[in-house]
């Protein structure tokens, strides 16, 4: 409290001194996730994986997106986006081809960045290759963050991150940190809060301009771009009027 201050709103600890409207949303809204993630009869998460997740630049990353993307990240984490499967359910076919349109596997959500379609597989790489050049742009990231990264979205969930190879101390924590939340989490922009103490750290012993807070949000804004890309990859193959695979199925048919 200042001298003279009668009245303050603190939110988790944080003094709000402007507009009240977007963290008391965002703290309710919190809240309400909590409840349903770590339901006892749901059992979707822990609450050590909720706790480790970072939030608060998650909602920041997502702020000035466009609706439409905000819908489309909120259906794929939930597992409810129009995969095969998905639209089987609802499309009242008896028999629904749950096909992925690329690699013809069973289609749910987890598959998307998982299809082992040559081209698919190559647009990951080259996504995760513009990825590890912008954390190495300018020196502008910590050198073990710059280093692991890329190489733990490689790994597609295969490895764990803390199993990759030798780490100092301080990656070790970040490491198993994020293994509690999980990889395919991370590429839905669910990430440590960890990434951005280190990070923050990292910054405030250099002469780089950029905060831990910017970083961490252009961070996660360029996984969910990579995510983002297979799922409108994805639709392509799929509902191209040329040669789209729902296209040429009917054709067969």
């Amino acid at each position: 409290m200042l001298p003279r201050e009668d009245v303050a709103l603190i939110i988790n600890g944080n003094k709000v001194t402007n507009d009240i409207s977007q963290p008391l949303r965002f703290h309710e809204s919190k809240t309400s996730a909590r409840r349903f993630h770590t339901n006892k009869k749901t059992k979707r998460w822990t609450e050590e994986c909720f706790d480790e997740i970072d939030w608060e630049h998650l909602d920041l990353a997502l702020k000035n997106k466009p609706e439409g993307y905000k819908v489309w990240r909120s259906k794929q984490n939930s597992g409810f986006c129009g995969t095969r499967v998905q639209v089987g359910r609802y499309g009242g076919e008896l028999q629904p081809d749950e096909k992925c349109p690329n690699c013809g596997q069973r289609e749910i959500a987890e598959h998307l960045m998982l299809c082992p379609n040559q081209d698919r597989t190559r647009l990951l790489k080259e996504q995760t290759e513009n990825l590890e050049e912008w954390l190495h742009q300018d020196e502008k990231t910590e050198p073990e963050l710059a280093y692991w990264i890329p190489k733990y979205i490689r790994m597609r969930g295969t490895t764990k991150f803390a199993a990759m190879g030798e780490m100092s101390a301080t990656m070790r924590l970040i490491a198993e940190s994020q293994d509690k939340i999980g990889w395919r989490r991370f590429t839905e922009g669910c990430i440590s809060k960890e990434f951005h103490r280190r990070q923050t750290f990292f910054l405030q012993m250099t002469s780089n301009r950029l905060n831990g807070k910017d970083w961490t949000k252009q961070l996660i804004s360029r996984l969910l771009q990579i995510t983002h890309s297979q799922w409108i990859y994805r639709n392509i193959s799929l509902h191209d009027r040329s040669n789209g695979y729902l296209r040429n199925k009917t054709a067969e048919d």
